[in-house]
């Protein structure tokens, strides 16, 4: 999970995830909101590789992922 509260800065991750047995699957949800406007959620499958970024309105910025199986998970 990626989670900022409080945030106005820019910022960007990168997610490298490998799977023990075979393909990296399931998905991910990304909510960014704009001070007390709450965002709407964006759901996506996961991939071995992703970007994330928040921009500077994002003040309050989750990205939660549900991986089928085990995963292990690199951010930068």
């Amino acid at each position: 999970m990626i989670r900022t509260p409080f945030a106005q800065m820019p910022a960007t991750w990168t997610l490298r995830l490998t799977a023990d047995r075979g393909a990296v699957a399931g998905e991910f949800e990304e909510t960014r909101s704009s001070w007390v406007f709450p965002g709407t959620p964006r759901t996506g499958p996961l991939q071995p590789e992703m970007v994330f970024e928040r921009g500077y309105w994002n003040t309050f910025y989750t990205v939660r992922f549900r991986p089928v199986e085990t995963v292990i998970a690199t951010i930068d």
